[in-house]
C-alpha cells in the first residue's frame, strides 16, 4: 500500500510527464472514468488495498467531499443549455488524462522502486528455483558479475519492450467504485505484479547468460591450469630461488598477472604431491579443480576463504579423513596469512617509500623555484 512519500513521488513524476512531450491521452477503451469498474478475482485480490493510516485517511474523506460535490455540479449541468454540457465533457476528458497520466506516473514509479536486484528478490529466487542448490545460487547472484548482467539485460529489455509495455491495465468487469486514492492502491498493486514477473524473466535471462560465460571462461581457465601443471612436471625446478622471477614473468605474460596469485592453493597442493612423485593423484581428481573454479567464480572472495576452501576440497577427498583434511586446510591457512600479511607489508612499504620521493620532488621544485625567482630580480636590477 502506498504512503504519502510514495503519493508525493508519484505527483511529481506524473508532473514532469505532464510538463515532457509524452502523449498521455492513452486508449479510452482501457480506461473508462475516475470510477473504475473491477470484476470479482480482481476485487478478492484487492482486499485491504484501501488505506487505513490517518493520514491517508483524511485524503480519503476529501476526496468522498470532492465526489459529492462533483454529483451535485453535475445534476445542476443537465438543467442548462447545450454550451453547458460541452464544459462538462471537456471535464470528464480531463479526468479521463488524469487517469491515464497517473497509471503511466504509477509504472515508473513502480521500476525506480523495483528494478534493482535486492537480497529479497535472490532469496525468493533461489527458494523457487535452487533445489538442491539454493547455496550456490544465492552465492552466484550475490556476485558482481552477476549483478552487471542482470542490470544489462533489464536495461536492454525495458529499452525494448518499452515501460508501459510489461503493466497491462486492468480490466473494467463490475460496478466497484473507487477514490482517487483507491485507484493510486489498486494499479500500484497491480503494476508491481506484472513487474515481478517481468524481472523473473530478467533474472532467468541472466542466468543463462552468465552460466554460458562462466562455462566458457572456467574451460580456459581450466585449460590454463593443466597446461602450467604439466609444464611444472618436466620442469620441476622452475620455482627455484634462480628461476623463480623467469617463471613468474612467463607465467604472467602467457595466462595473466594474476595467475600465480589465483591458482596459489592449487600450486601449494601441486607441489607438495610432486616431491612426493604423486602429482598423478592431483589428476585423478581434476574434477576438484572444476568445482572450485565455478566456487571460486561465483564468490570472488578476497580475504583468502575461498583458497583455503580448495584444500579442504582436495583432502577431503583422499582416504585421509575430513579431519585430517581440515587440518591440511588450517596449515595452508597459516602459510596464506603469513604471505598476504608480508604482502600488505610491501605495499605498505612502498607506498610510504612513494610519498617520502612525492615530498622531496615537491621540495626540490621548491628550491628551483626559489632560484629562478632570484635571477629574475638580478636581471631586473
Amino acid at each position: 500500500m502506498l504512503n504519502l512519500d510514495d503519493i508525493t513521488r508519484i505527483k511529481e513524476i506524473a508532473d514532469i510527464i505532464k510538463g515532457s512531450k509524452i502523449d498521455y491521452n492513452g486508449n479510452a477503451d482501457q480506461v473508462e472514468n475516475s470510477s473504475l469498474e473491477f470484476g470479482p478475482e480482481l476485487a478478492s485480490e484487492l482486499v485491504g488495498s484501501c488505506t487505513t493510516e490517518e493520514e491517508l485517511d483524511e485524503i480519503t474523506n476529501e476526496e468522498s467531499q470532492k465526489e459529492e460535490s462533483q454529483k451535485e455540479e453535475s445534476q445542476k449541468e443537465e438543467s442548462k443549455e447545450e454550451p453547458k454540457k460541452e464544459e462538462s465533457k471537456e471535464e470528464e476528458l480531463t479526468s479521463e488524462q488524469n487517469i491515464i497520466l497517473y497509471s503511466l506516473a504509477l509504472k515508473r514509479f513502480v521500476i525506480e522502486q523495483h528494478s534493482e536486484l535486492s537480497p529479497e528478490d535472490i532469496q525468493e529466487y533461489a527458494k523457487k528455483f535452487g533445489g538442491k542448490q539454493k547455496t550456490r545460487m544465492r552465492a552466484a547472484m550475490n556476485s558482481a558479475r552477476f549483478k552487471e548482467v542482470y542490470e544489462s539485460c533489464y536495461a536492454k529489455n525495458i529499452q525494448e519492450v518499452g515501460a508501459d509495455g510489461i503493466f497491462p491495465i486492468p480490466k473494467p468487469k463490475e460496478d466497484c467504485q473507487l477514490s482517487f486514492l483507491q485507484f493510486l492502491n489498486v494499479f500500484y498493486d497491480s503494476f508491481v505484479k506484472s513487474h515481478k514477473h517481468f524481472k523473473n524473466q530478467m533474472i532467468k535471462i541472466a542466468r543463462t547468460y552468465y552460466k554460458q560465460e562462466k562455462a566458457q571462461k572456467i574451460k580456459y581457465q581450466m585449460d590454463d591450469v593443466l597446461g602450467f601443471l604439466k609444464h611444472y612436471v618436466d620442469n620441476p625446478d622452475i620455482f627455484n630461488e634462480d628461476n623463480l622471477t623467469d617463471t613468474l614473468n612467463e607465467a604472467g605474460s602467457k595466462y595473466g598477472a594474476n595467475f600465480m596469485a589465483d591458482m596459489h592453493p592449487v600450486l601449494y597442493i601441486f607441489s607438495d604431491l610432486l616431491s612426493r612423485k604423486m602429482e598423478g593423484l592431483f589428476f585423478k581428481q581434476i574434477d576438484v579443480l572444476e568445482d572450485w573454479l565455478n566456487i571460486k567464480y561465483d564468490d570472488r572472495d578476497k580475504s583468502g576463504k575461498i583458497e583455503k576452501l580448495f584444500v579442504k576440497m582436495f583432502y577431503s577427498k583422499t582416504p585421509i579423513g575430513a579431519k585430517k583434511a581440515e587440518i591440511m586446510a588450517n596449515e595452508y591457512w597459516t602459510t596464506l596469512s603469513s604471505l598476504l600479511e608480508a604482502e600488505k607489508k610491501n605495499k605498505e612499504d612502498v607506498r610510504r617509500q612513494l610519498i617520502e620521493e612525492n615530498a622531496k620532488i615537491k621540495e626540490a621544485r621548491k628550491k628551483d623555484d626559489m632560484k629562478l625567482r632570484a635571477r629574475k630580480l638580478l636581471q631586473k636590477k
